[in-house]
């Protein structure tokens, strides 16, 4: 079907509709259009949000069909969990709230965050057996708003199919989608730039879910990678085509170009850099971005990632806690030996003895850390330097193996480590995106004054070893550092809590085993 090149002119000449200024304004400016737009008044839950976060709110209020383009770490999960309580506070949706979050794990994460900063009821659906029943009684139960993982969706809503050459392959089921849509009137949508490729199961059964939400919010840190033209599908998402035009190929016929390929019997279609501006003017009326840069009011911003262990990482966990309990009063070495297993099971693996004597270590098949390491590098933008710290040495070796999977340069600083001062440099000229780090190696003596990321894989537990470790980065001048720990056990938080208030847990725990005993 040919396009019209008229049609095309008048679709390019389109304006979106303006919209006040938000980033800039005082705090209490922006409380009073919060205020103004929904009739409450703004009540913050957990710790106070910063100036870029109340921006974002306001700005996603008064769109109510929003894209929020904010760097990654800058807290997105807050100021959502903030826009869905504001939009049921303003009648603006009366039914559930859906949060499609990017991967299992990120259901754990929405979770917890939910837990911290709103008073909204969750009820949140995994894969697995019986999912399907625990999706509708989510559904029609008294949580405000259900979470859900994409690829959960995945299988609820496609079955496999036989094409007309007889082949099978996974189709979504429009209807069940559409049926199930029924219960939402407001959505977020995590990492929406996962749903890029308007073809695929995601974006089809994402755009019959929120067919009834009057509310829609995208989040995402990468909102422009390497092909534009995926764009579209995510800003359809939001506001049905308002913006890009309600139909791909009339989108990709105006802001695209032809090409000859060699290697193609058609013309190739490329976006047409040319009019990169004129996209970003488009999306100006949609979309807010926020880069790190621009977040000047503190140098560092800590934050702790909450997670979940589940199926044999769990099992492990708690039997290991069991067999605390029995430990005899004063007998330290099985006490540390149990703290260090609690320890490695938490972080994704445990090492064993063999029948035939040789040491061995097994990886669970359910890490929540990995799981979660591995959601981050679906999110990487290409460009931040981070700094990976860990404790274990297999942990390193599991770190980069995810790494190298993703294909990001990366390198790794151990004791193990060949050319210790090539890594360094590698990390500090930039050619490795990366530096995985063992604290007691790279913890001390090095200036990592490029990094933009710092996370600790696992805390240490000594204070001045963590003192050390989070000073390799700070002689960057106003440049602001994202600080992050991966939590998913109750060790880990007590270590996280006793280095924050000064102690060292290992120390501890040999006098008071009983702090090994809880459980989640």
């Amino acid at each position: 079907m040919s396009i019209e090149p008229e049609a095309i002119e008048r679709f390019l000449a389109w304006t979106p509709p303006e919209h006040p200024e938000f980033k800039g304004k005082s705090a209490n400016e922006l409380c009073d259009i919060i205020y103004r737009l929904t009739g409450a008044p703004y009540v913050h839950f957990g710790p106070e949000p910063r100036q870029h976060q109340l921006e974002g709110l306001a700005f996603a209020l008064w769109q109510r069909r929003a894209l929020l383009y904010f760097w990654m770490q800058l807290g997105k999960t807050k100021i959502a969990l903030d826009w869905l309580r504001y939009c049921k506070a303003a009648g603006w949706s009366w039914g559930k709230g859906l949060v499609i979050a990017h991967s299992p794990v990120g259901v754990d994460v929405w979770d917890a965050q939910a837990a911290i900063h709103s008073a909204l009821s969750v009820a949140t659906v995994v894969s697995g057996p019986g999912s399907l029943d625990r999706f509708l009684g989510a559904c029609e139960g008294g949580a405000d708003i259900v979470i859900v993982a994409w690829s959960t969706l995945q299988q609820l809503f496609t079955q496999k199919r036989k094409s007309r050459k007889g082949v099978s392959k996974l189709c979504p089921m429009m209807d069940a989608a559409q049926l199930a849509g029924e219960y939402f009137t407001s959505v977020v949508i995590d990492e929406i730039h996962l749903a890029g490729n308007h073809t695929t199961n995601r974006f089809n059964i994402a755009s019959a879910l929120v067919q009834n939400c009057n509310c829609r919010l995208g989040l995402s840190g990468t909102p422009v990678g390497r092909d534009a033209f995926k764009l579209w599908a995510s800003t359809f998402l939001i506001d049905g085509g308002e913006t890009l035009g309600r139909n791909y190929y009339f989108f990709e016929a105006a802001f695209g170009k032809t090409r000859r390929n060699p290697f193609m019997k058609r013309p190739e279609v490329i976006f047409d850099k040319t009019k990169l501006q004129m996209l970003k003017s488009r999306l100006e009326g949609l979309a807010m971005s926020y880069e790190l840069s621009e977040v000047r009011k503190l140098n560092t911003l800590r934050g702790q990632v909450d997670l979940k262990m589940r199926g044999d990482q769990r099992a492990a966990y708690n039997d290991m806690v069991d067999k605390v309990i029995k430990i005899k009063d004063g007998d330290t070495q099985e006490i540390h030996s149990a703290f260090v297993r609690l320890r490695q099971i938490a972080s994704g693996f445990l090492p064993f003895v063999d029948n035939s004597g040789a040491s061995r270590i097994v990886n669970f098949e359910s890490s929540a850390k990995l799981e979660w390491i591995s959601s981050f590098l679906e999110e990487y933008d290409g460009v931040t330097q981070c700094v990976i710290f860990h404790e274990f040495v297999h942990s390193g070796q599991m770190i980069c193996e995810r790494l190298k999977r993703a294909k990001i340069s990366h390198a790794w600083l151990h004791g193990g480590t060949k050319n210790p001062k090539l890594a360094i440099e590698s990390f500090q000229k930039g050619r490795a995106r990366f530096l995985v780090a063992n604290t007691a190696k790279g913890g001390t003596s090095i200036n990592l004054p490029m990094a933009d990321y710092l996370l600790f894989y696992e805390c240490p537990t000594s204070p001045t070893v963590r003192q050390q470790a989070e000073s390799r980065p700070l002689a960057r001048g106003d440049r602001v550092l994202l600080l992050d720990d991966l939590v998913c056990s109750p060790v880990e938080r007590k270590i996280l809590g006793y280095v924050q208030e000064g102690r060292d847990m290992l120390s501890v725990i040999l006098h008071s085993r009983s702090l090994l005993r809880d459980q989640d």
